[in-house]
Formats: C-alpha cells, structure tokens, sequence
C-alpha cells in the first residue's frame, strides 16, 4: 500500500477526533496569535476552511477587511487566486469542493509573483516543515510559482513526530503555525 495513502486516512482519522471545543479554542488562537505576525504582508493567500479543517474565517474576514485577503480556486488542474475585498458578496460555494471560492467576476485576478505570504492547509505537517495535503497536487503545482514565505497552518493534533515521505516535487514550507 502506498505509505502516503495510509498515513492521509490515519491523519482524516485523527483530525476528525479533535473535540468541538479544541476546535474553537484553535480558531481564537489563529486570530491572536497570527494575525500580528502577518501584519508586514500586504497580499496574502489564505485558505478557505473545510468544516473539518482548521476556522480560517475569523483571520480571512480581518486580511479583508484590510485588503490582503487572496483565496484559491481551481480550476482544472490548477489554483487561480483571486484578491477577496467582501467575503459575504465575493465567494460561493462551489459543487466539487463544497467550498467557498471567488467569484471570479467579482474578484481581481492575483499573479502568484505578487504575494507576500502563502498559508497552506494539510492533513499533517512534520518537524522539517513538510506537509501532506489531500493527495490531489494543488498545492504541489501552485507552490513553486511562488517566492515568498509559505506558512502551514494546523492543529496541534496535526503535528508529525516522524517524517513525511517526501517526493521530488514535494516543497517545504517557511514554517509551520499549530493552534
């Protein structure tokens, strides 16, 4: 079996356990502790929390309303993204993903050169800085158009004591944020 295939399914597992109460405890801390930290950066590409994930909401809503906000949408097989000003009137739910992505005739388009800061998601994260996604490639694709600090953000369940597999198109991360 592929080791990255049974460590994703441990790693749902594991995420799915956290308690509603931990979850809300980690979504206060993002807001307190990193929003100061992202406070230099002035185009910066969150995430758009999955209901199991991490709540990015609080933090996105605050990087709009101070117009950094830029969130993904695929498209294919890539990620566009998309500078996010209103977050009620300027995403939608979309079908594939059930989650809110831009509407791209509402947002301006963001070339991936002209942000200052990447948060990524994933299922788990290592010492070393890597991540494990969802196993789709987005992130893998998307990061290396990027130059600038890519910060993963997660639980503190998500933390990995032993390394994750790595592959050659794998990119580490900048640092890693656990609430």
């Amino acid at each position: 079996m592929n080791p990255k295939l049974e460590l994703r399914r441990q790693l749902i597992e594991r995420r799915l356990e956290i308690s509603p109460h931990r979850r809300n405890e980690a979504r206060k801390e993002v807001i307190k502790k990193l929003l100061p930290k992202l406070h230099e950066f002035r185009c910066i590409l969150s995430f758009a929390s999955k209901k199991e994930e991490i709540d990015l909401w609080p933090l996105n809503k605050a990087l709009a309303k101070d117009k950094k906000l830029c969130l993904t949408k695929v498209e294919g097989e890539r990620l566009s993204i998309f500078q996010v000003i209103d977050i009620e009137l300027d995403l939608a739910e979309s079908g594939r993903w059930q989650l809110k992505e831009p509407v791209s005739s509402r947002c301006s388009p963001i070339d991936p050169k002209e942000l200052d800061c990447v948060l990524v998601p994933g299922l788990g994260f290592d010492k070393c800085h890597h991540r494990i996604g969802y196993g789709m490639g987005h992130f893998d694709r998307f990061l290396p158009q990027v130059s600038c600090p890519i910060y993963g953000i997660g639980f503190r369940e998500q933390f990995l004591e032993t390394p994750i597999p790595v592959e050659k198109h794998d990119i580490s991360l900048t640092e890693v944020f656990y609430f």
